[in-house]
């Protein structure tokens, strides 16, 4: 008996704790300190429904209210801050495009894991995020596949690179941070539509300046989708999770969607510790996509901090 009052002791702390961080989160779109307590909301979550069992054991209904509300404030967190999921693709009416979304971390050297997985998989599209020179040079073999290709090398952890089976209609590198950081923007040809990407990857906000930047970085993604008729997916690591309030940058205007249940179903970091998985790499689409449907890939271990994300997109 003193060992489950002891685990229920916890449970009830840990509760508490958890309500806490949720409810300062709001004050995420403000302040970049409170706004990474924001990304932790399915954690909160689980944490307030396992003490409010526990609670409800011990008949102590006063604390089972708390939770239970502390779970409720979690939810509509999750739910208010991210927008119309994605529709079911049909596959009798609708023919998709594959693609893979992956940050390799460019301190990582498995290169022939990834080659095994993308010949594997072998989606239409890939895109790589962190690609250093020495990754650039051991993916050569994909060459092959994807003779189309756009890229910007660095030696720091911003280099990015675009792998395409089909011909780019359009391409060029961009940036939307005003510390330079490169984006790909390109379009193809699909389904008879011009099909718009921009793959990004926006700065880890562990500051206020890099907060800042991030925001801004986000902001003007949406001013660009903004711009266009075309058919559109933003896809990449954005450092951010879809129920941080400042995600809110992306997807003002509604002009950008991300599907809430294939985010939750498919958290991206930090893959060597599961209990605090987050979201943060994404896939948003405009209104001229019908469906974005992420899943992960079959894949052992490939040296990353991020998992890779596999994208079916149909367009209307």
């Amino acid at each position: 008996m003193t060992f489950i009052n002891a685990i229920n002791k916890r449970l009830w702390y840990l509760a508490l704790l958890s309500i806490l961080c949720s409810f300062i989160s709001l004050g995420g779109s403000q302040f970049w300190f409170l706004d990474l307590f924001s990304h932790f909301q399915l954690q909160y979550l689980i944490i307030m429904i396992l003490a409010s069992l526990s609670m409800i054991l011990c008949r102590d209904w006063k604390k089972v209210l708390i939770c239970s509300l502390g779970s409720l404030f979690s939810i509509w967190m999750l739910l208010t801050h991210t927008h119309a999921p994605s529709s079911q693709l049909d596959s009798s009416t609708s023919t998709s495009i594959k693609m893979l979304q992956f940050n390799v971390n460019t301190s990582n050297t498995k290169y022939s894991k990834l080659i095994e997985l993308i010949q594997k998989e072998n989606p239409d599209l890939v895109l790589l995020i962190e690609l250093n020179k020495a990754w650039s040079q051991n993916l050569r073999p994909l060459e092959s596949i994807y003779p189309y290709q756009i890229q910007r090398i660095r030696s720091d952890n911003f280099g990015i690179k675009l792998y395409s089976k089909k011909a780019f209609v359009n391409q060029s590198i961009v940036s939307f941070s005003d510390l330079n950081l490169p984006s790909i923007h390109a379009s193809i040809e699909f389904e008879g539509k011009q099909l718009e990407i921009i793959g990004t990857h926006a700065i880890p906000p562990i500051n206020k300046r890099y907060w800042q930047d991030r925001n801004k970085h986000l902001s003007r993604i949406a001013e660009k989708a903004k711009q266009t008729d075309d058919p559109l997916i933003v896809v990449g690591d954005l450092n951010i999770t879809a129920w941080s309030p400042s995600f809110a940058q992306i997807t003002e205007g509604d002009v950008l969607q991300v599907s809430v249940i294939d985010t939750l179903l498919t958290p991206s970091w930090p893959s060597f510790f599961p209990p605090l998985w987050i979201p943060i790499d994404h896939v948003l689409f405009n209104k001229g996509v019908q469906s974005v449907i992420r899943s992960y890939p079959e894949t052992t271990d490939l040296g990353s901090d991020h998992i890779p994300i596999m994208m079916e997109i149909s367009l209307r």
